[in-house]
């Protein structure tokens, strides 16, 4: 990095004094009083034009380095024939000093030096006993003189031992010629040399010939081209700057009138503001106006379930849409009264960590759309999964902090990071950052946004909407979490968010979703993302697991892992594919995986955006075998791993869905659904009766039992955390029942747990299948038809849509 600053000292001279123009003329205009936020535009300018120009530099550096190197190399082999030709393998060091051959040799290198003024010497070595040892020398023409008079200019006697050691000369006597254009210093000057083998007539490398051009020389004529380079842009810097300032003058001057005009104004209306904004705001929303909204909402919800024509329904959802941009702001309102009335209090409870995030940025994720933008996500490994504390207010910040990156950032990423700040005997104290790219926030705004009813500029209020509730309600959780929050920015750089709250530690905590997996140590994963954040990520879980993971950066790159991989034998298990990429995106690269390899493709496993759906048929087309969401926690990541590799050789008829890729879909159900949270009811219910199935509902285990001694169902959809009697214990009862009955119910466990071994957990106790929630219409479908057997009459029913099912995805081989 040293050699290469100092290598760019000129430009980065001529940076410095661009950029200290810039700044001398910015502070004399605004002296004057001519500032105006067109002259902002030179700092738009001045990087666009330093950037280009330094390839241009650099372009024009390389261009005159390849043209004397051209000028210093071109005529060496032919040098190196003519001597041959003259009998130079006669020579040996033993040859005597008057040999007439050997003289010869010696006029015809001085004649070639006289012809070319820019080489200094001309000379041959041979390696004996191994040392470089000069055999014939033309002599130096030190003072450019046209002669070899001086007595520093006479020739090196032959048979002289060289004792550098060059390696560039040695590959010369291997046959590779070669060109040393880094200076280096010999008893005789500062030299760049080119080395070509000489071959004798049995095609062996009897000698090397070398030819020097001094580096004063070659440095200076980089430098002439260099400095003309700049000089250019130096002009078109100039020509800028000029231009700039004179537009920035004329408009500051029509500007000034207006400001002026306007002063009284502004004062006027600020302090209004300043006197009115929170008593108006507060005293015109109350908290009555909550009950009507939810009416609003969920007679709309009922609307929109029946049949209405497009023009109706478009109407329904933008009233929908409405009342919950309302219902938001009313929240935000109550929250802040009842943290100013002091009656907010936290709940503390037992929560997953891991899981919480990544709910929460699931959820965030659909907001993405089709932007170009990455929502990532780290929790360091170390850190304790299993804490207590208020577990909806931890969210509330995330989404408000995660929610405004995303609102504020168009391409680039949002990156969520915890880490663990202090550890200590019962409590962990985290530390979460979320830093996007995106517009930025002014110093004087940054401190002027966690205040109340206030945002960056007023301008984003009609741009990007929202109450500036959030930040303030979220600065009072933080402090009632025992911690502080921050913010770090530049304007048009993006935004670093930080803050730190105090947990409790439960006092069983459950192993590392990422420690070592004994069915995958050692499988060969090919990671395939463009963004590095995302790469670093991967790598970590997957080491972690005790898998080997290879990274790619690109489409292009990833196939010529997976060829190079196939040609020495050691291929890959398992790809990693990211969706959404430059060039080759992931659908396309899994296209010509299939292509190339057919049955011999590994599996692979599509990282996609939550706001960029692909459809089934897609999937199976390109031989994808499952799709996760991102952004993917470790512990989802690694079992969908397992679950991928763990049913190579089981290949089913498939409903292709957002985990994977088997189960026939199912005929019509009756199905048991043991659910305790009224949301979760309603969200499930929905599902399933828009799939045709008919739903009975239980609150609890207990009930569960009770209806299934009522009435026959097909299959039970269980909760685990449940009031009375959860999931586990309920599952339990109904198989220690069907043991003496022999009949068997299938008992899907549709929870929050989705941690390494709850899945297993859940199948111990005697379940037959396992959905985490957040639950997807695709999932449940997908369990359904892996555990529910269609009875005869079904069977018979449905024959012909049985016939339309995807065939399963391919086996490895």
């Amino acid at each position: 990095m040293l050699e290469f600053l100092k290598s760019q000292t000129d430009y980065l001279a001529f940076t410095g004094i661009c950029i200290v123009a810039v700044v001398t003329i910015m502070f004399l205009l605004g002296r004057a009083g001519k500032s105006h936020r067109t002259l902002s535009a030179a700092w738009i300018l001045l990087p666009l034009i330093l950037f280009f120009g330094w390839f241009f530099v650099d372009g024009t550096d390389e261009y005159e380095r390849q043209r004397l190197r051209k000028h210093i190399t071109g005529m060496a082999p032919t040098y190196a024939e003519e001597l041959k030709a003259m009998g130079h393998a006669l020579i040996t060091p033993a040859t005597a000093p008057d040999d007439p051959l050997y003289l010869a040799m010696i006029e015809k290198e001085k004649s070639w030096v006289k012809l070319n003024p820019g080489v200094a010497d001309i000379y041959t070595f041979r390696k004996v006993a191994g040392e470089d040892i000069l055999i014939v020398d033309s002599e130096t023409d030190y003072n450019e003189d046209g002669d070899f008079l001086d007595p520093e200019e006479g020739r090196t006697p032959i048979g002289t031992p060289w004792g550098e050691t060059n390696e560039k000369l040695d590959g010369a006597y291997r046959g590779i010629p070669s060109f040393e254009d880094v200076p280096y210093t010999d008893e005789w000057g500062t030299w760049v040399s080119a080395f070509v083998p000489m071959w004798d007539d049995s095609g062996k490398v009897e000698a090397a010939l070398g030819v020097d051009f001094p580096a004063d020389d070659w440095v200076a004529a980089i430098r002439r081209a260099r400095m003309a380079s700049i000089g250019f842009l130096a002009v078109l810097v100039t020509t800028v700057l000029a231009a700039v300032s004179i537009i920035t003058i004329l408009r500051a001057s029509l500007a000034e009138r207006k400001r002026s005009e306007a002063a009284l104004r502004q004062a006027k209306e600020t302090a209004e503001e300043a006197t009115n904004a929170k008593s108006e705001f507060l005293a015109n929303m109350s908290h009555e106006i909550r009950t009507p909204m939810n009416g609003i909402l969920g007679l709309t919800d009922l609307l929109l379930g029946t049949e209405l024509n497009p023009q109706q329904r478009d109407y329904q959802e933008l009233v929908k849409q409405s009342a919950e941009s309302l219902l938001v702001v009313l929240n935000d309102i109550l929250d802040f009264s009842k943290i100013e009335a002091g009656k907010l209090e936290l709940d503390h409870q037992v929560f997953l960590l891991r899981e919480a995030v990544g709910d929460t940025l699931h959820a965030l994720g659909f907001g993405i759309g089709d932007r170009e933008l990455e929502l990532i996500c780290r929790i360091e490994p170390e850190i304790p999964n299993c804490l207590v504390g208020d577990v909806g207010r931890f969210r509330q910040i995330l989404v408000n902090l995660v929610g405004n990156a995303l609102k504020f950032t168009e391409k680039g990423e949002v990156v969520v990071l915890v880490q663990q700040e202090a550890l200590s005997s019962g409590w962990i104290t985290l530390h979460v950052t979320v830093s996007d790219t995106g517009i930025g926030i002014p110093d004087e705004k940054r401190q002027a946004i966690f205040e109340s009813f206030t945002q960056a500029d007023s301008a984003t209020t009609r741009t990007f909407g929202g109450t500036g509730l959030g930040l303030a309600i979220s600065t009072q959780l933080v402090s009632l979490m025992q911690g502080r929050i921050w913010v770090e920015s530049n304007l048009g750089e993006g935004s670093q968010f930080h803050f730190t709250a105090r947990f409790g530690l439960a006092a069983d905590q459950p192993q590392d979703a990422t420690r070592t997996r004994s069915r995958l140590q050692n499988v060969r994963v090919l990671a395939v993302d463009d963004h590095e954040t995302n790469r670093m990520i991967l790598k970590e879980t997957l080491t972690r697991s005790g898998m080997s993971p290879v990274l790619a950066a690109s489409g292009r790159e990833a196939l010529d892992a997976l060829e190079a991989a196939a040609g020495d034998g050691n291929g890959f298990q398992l790809i990693l594919l990211d969706a959404m990429m430059p060039g080759l995106d992931g659908l396309e690269v899994a296209r010509q995986i299939r292509e190339r390899f057919a049955g011999k493709a590994p599996r692979i496993i599509l990282l996609s955006s939550a706001g960029n759906p692909i459809g089934n048929y897609e999937l199976v087309a390109c031989g994808i075998d499952r799709v996760l969401t991102k952004p993917v926690m470790s512990s989802a990541l690694l079992d969908c791993i397992e679950q991928t590799l763990g049913t190579l050789s089981a290949p089913e008829a498939v409903l292709v869905d957002g985990t994977g890729l088997p189960s026939a879909e199912p005929p019509p159900l009756k199905l048991l659904l043991a659910e305790d949270g009224r949301v979760n009811q309603l969200v499930a219910m929905r599902l399933l009766e828009d799939c045709g199935h008919e739903v009975i509902l239980a609150t609890n285990g207990r009930e569960a039992i009770e209806a299934l001694a009522r009435e026959h169902f097909d299959a039970v959809l269980m909760d685990v955390q449940m009031p009375e009697m959860d999931g586990y214990e309920a599952t339990t009862l109904i198989r220690e029942k069907e043991a003496v009955t022999g009949a068997h119910i299938p008992i899907i466990a549709m929870t929050a747990h989705a941690m390494a071994g709850d899945r297993e957990k859940c199948l111990a106790c005697g379940m037959d299948e396992y959905v985490a929630k957040p639950v997807r219409k695709e999932d449940l479908q997908r369990a359904l038809g892996k555990s529910v057997k269609p009875s005869p009459t079904r069977l018979g029913e449905d024959a012909e849509a049985s016939a339309t099912i995807l065939p399963a995805p391919k086996s490895q081989t």
